[in-house]
């Protein structure tokens, strides 16, 4: 994520008393799926990415008999910088109310991959059911957050607002940052897709924009560009999946 793709105000302060962003931006989005989420547990940190499986979560999660698990932050509400102070009191509020309800907790951080947004204290919370990881998600004013809830322990991404529509010329910068090669491909996608697809890194971008190149029996995690998962296998089992289950694959 280049400093200069960010759409301004999304590394600023809001002025007083102005809202958060209603929605959120695929450059947002894709510095949240780009980020280190590091989980501090006994001698071995875990480190989470989103879109991938992670053992040692796996076998954390099999030791405390659960299924599921979030990574939960109450830092920077709307991806909007706020003072440390404001920071660290929201976040002592979150982990109070986590530890009042009886959940299992280890400290973590969300770590920017580019180094250009500060690094945010997050928790991961075992066994926490989806609708209450939304709701201390939108308690805390986050647009996301990340949530384990299969047993290869795959971490997703889940949104709490919708995209943000980038505008045209966001849009024409970006396609005029590919190299001349892929622009072709890129003019064959609706507006909605595009946002979508400047949301994703370099290999899923490549993957979905070339779909008559791909492996059927490459592993590959079962996700779409809007950060739904559905799993992990093969290519072949993600257009079993997808079909199965209703879902059009972008191509």
């Amino acid at each position: 994520m280049e400093k200069s793709l960010l759409p301004t105000g999304l590394v600023s302060a809001l002025p007083d008393g102005a809202e958060l962003p209603r929605g959120v931006h695929p450059f947002l989005i894709k510095a949240y799926r780009e980020a280190r989420y590091v989980v501090d547990q006994s001698t071995d940190p875990l480190v989470l990415s989103v879109g991938q499986a992670c053992v040692g979560l796996r076998s954390l999660m099999s030791g405390y008999g659960v299924t599921t698990a979030a990574v939960l932050t109450a830092f920077n509400p709307g991806s909007v910088v706020c003072s440390d102070g404001a920071n660290f009191s929201a976040q002592a509020e979150l982990v109070k109310w986590l530890d009042e309800h009886g959940y299992v907790m280890f400290d973590a951080r969300g770590e920017d991959s580019a180094g250009v947004w500060p690094s945010e204290a997050s928790v991961l919370v075992l066994g926490i059911p989806q609708h209450m990881a939304e709701q201390v998600a939108d308690r805390f004013g986050q647009n996301a957050f990340l949530w384990v809830g299969t047993v290869d322990s795959f971490v997703s991404l889940k949104l709490r607002k919708g995209l943000l529509n980038p505008s045209q010329d966001e849009i024409t910068e970006w396609i005029e940052s590919l190299p001349m090669i892929h622009r072709g491909a890129v003019s064959c996608f609706k507006p909605i897709d595009l946002a979508w697809l400047m949301s994703v890194n370099e290999k899923e971008l490549m993957h979905w924009l070339y779909p008559q190149q791909w492996d059927l029996n490459e592993p590959w995690p079962l996700a779409k560009p809007d950060g739904s998962a559905m799993g992990v296998g093969t290519e072949l089992d993600r257009m079993f999946r997808i079909v199965a289950a209703g879902q059009v694959a972008m191509i």
